[in-house]
Parts: C-alpha cells; structure tokens; sequence
C-alpha cells in the first residue's frame, strides 16, 4: 500500500467527525495518514501508531480537543459567562501547583468534577493535596507513591501487604496491575 499524506483539512474534518460521532470523547489525536484516535485516557495508541505502521514511516500526529470545534454562539456565550471552562488543562494545574491551601485546591476539584473531569487536572489535584496535608491527613497515599513502594519492594510480602490495603481501599487499576507486575518478577526471580 502507498502512503497517502493527509493535508491540514482533511486532519481536521477526520478529527471533527470522530467528535461529532463519539459525544463523550474530548480529545482526539489523527496521524498523517488519517487515522484517528481518541485520546482522552492516554495517547499511547496514537504514539504506538505513528512509529509503527504499515507504511515502515514516521508519521505526523495533530491532536485537537472538543473545544476546538466549538463555534456556535451558544458555546461562546457560555464560555464567556463562565471564565473556569475557557481554562486549559495546563492553566489550572498551574493553579492547583501554586495553591497553598487544601480548600482553594478542593474548589478547582470541585468546578474539574462539575465541568470536564480531566484526568490530569485531577491527579494533579490529588498529588498536591497529598503534599499539603504532609501525608497526615487521611493516610492514603497517592497511586503514583504505591507504585513507587511497589517498584522498591523486594519481597512477595511487602507486595502483598500493599495489594490487600488497596484491595480493601480505593482498589486503583494501575496500583493493582504495577503490583501484579512485580509480584510475577518476584516469583520469577526466586
């Protein structure tokens, strides 16, 4: 098969159909030979896709999200009445980075939940809260810290115990598959 470069528009028209047909979907990420991802949760796919494909070649990756394509006046209306949906991803970690209390890090967590729930905000929030409270606070710890204790451990034990307080917490995927992976490197070693 011969490569067909997608120019510009055609990047954009590809991208604003998966939007209009997939209604939850925020961000979607196309290569240069057309093909689309949705990208909300992770853009490994896309990553993956661009390096290796087909075509043995490199391809470009245009990432757009639901906000720009929105051009109805009802949109801008409403963006402009409310200053927290015009904030980027970015703009608000920002904040959550600079915030010195819990309470002004609730609230950005409070307008994320109500508007678009983005998972990088929300880790973010989760991370500084976490700093904030000096780990004394309810004393979980956050998914990143449990991997980090995963990864050290060096012994079946010291995973296990770790699994069962997450099994009987928040029972967080990425906790209990990094867990799973060094549970099997564990035994393997042994």
């Amino acid at each position: 098969m011969k490569l067909e470069i997608k120019n510009k528009s055609e990047v954009k028209e590809i991208a604003k159909g998966i939007l209009k047909r997939y209604k939850g979907a925020q961000n979607v990420a196309v290569t240069s030979d057309g093909t689309a991802f949705i990208t909300d949760e992770n853009d490994l796919a896309v990553k993956n896709h661009s390096r290796k494909n087909r075509y043995g070649k490199k391809l470009a990756i245009t990432e757009f999200t639901r906000d720009d394509f929105a051009t109805t006046e009802k949109s801008n209306k409403s963006k402009a009445s409310d200053s927290k949906d015009q904030k980027t991803a970015e703009e608000l970690i920002a904040g959550i980075e600079s915030a010195t209390t819990v309470d002004a890090v609730n609230a950005i967590v409070k307008a994320e939940k109500a508007g678009k729930k983005r998972k990088t905000v929300l880790e973010a929030a989760e991370e500084k809260l976490e700093s904030l409270k000096g780990n004394s606070g309810d004393g979980q710890k956050t998914a990143k810290a449990l991997i980090a204790e995963i990864e050290a451990a060096t012994t079946v034990d010291a995973v296990a115990v770790i699994v069962e307080a997450e099994k009987a917490g928040e029972k967080r995927k990425t906790v209990l598959e990094a867990a799973d992976a060094k549970l099997e490197s564990l035994k393997t070693a042994e």
